[in-house]
């Protein structure tokens, strides 16, 4: 299979396109032919070398969010089956270099993925694992008792982007900061009150 491979820690210069073995899925895991890998910070910052534990040392393929179909699958794995749409998380710099996603196919933790509707663009549901589940989580451990008032600071970001889309279908009154120029994409999030990031707020 083809890979994008880190051969040393620096710019995006390291990276190579590579030829690696198709890789076989372990018990627990499926092989995920891959459609779209996101570029995350988490890849950024290990590719130059700044990642909690210290550096991963090169080679490595990076590729933390990734979505994709179900290739094969290994044993002991249930609710998955060859063919289906998937995306997930490969924390692969948690394991110190287990390949990433920046691959053709990626030996991947069936608990790391998820089912994806039908239609939805890959690329699109590339960009969610990381990011909108770490909103999801948020909105978990808070646990508001029904609708509340929360502010969300940073939201043209990712996290704080699928947090305020997220309350907001909850039902919560969400006031955001953002920059002038993403005011209104912030808006476009079903947020009731956005405020410019440089205001001074009294809470």
């Amino acid at each position: 299979m083809r890979a994008v491979e880190v051969t040393a820690l620096g710019g995006p210069e390291v990276l190579r396109l590579v030829e690696r073995p198709d890789p076989e899925p372990g018990p627990g895991q499926v092989l995920v032919r891959i459609r779209a890998a996101c570029v995350n910070p988490a890849d950024i910052a290990a590719r130059v070398g700044q990642i909690p534990g210290g550096p991963v040392p090169p080679p490595f393929l990076p590729g933390w969010d990734i979505a994709g179909e179900v290739a094969a699958v290994g044993e002991h794995v249930s609710g998955l089956t060859p063919g289906d749409a998937v995306a997930g998380m490969i924390p692969w710099f948690l394991t110190r270099g287990t390949p990433g996603g920046y691959a053709e196919l990626v030996a991947a933790d069936a608990d790391w993925l998820v089912p994806v509707p039908a239609g939805l663009d890959p690329v699109v549901a590339a960009t969610v694992p990381l990011n909108g589940l770490t909103a999801h989580r948020v909105l978990e451990i808070m646990a508001l008792p029904g609708p509340a008032t929360m502010l969300v600071t940073g939201a043209s970001g990712g996290v704080g982007g699928f947090t305020a889309q997220l309350a907001a279908q909850a039902g919560h009154t969400v006031i955001a900061t953002a920059t002038h120029d993403d005011e209104e994409w912030v808006r476009g999030l079903g947020v009731h009150t956005v405020l410019p990031r440089s205001s001074k707020l009294d809470i």
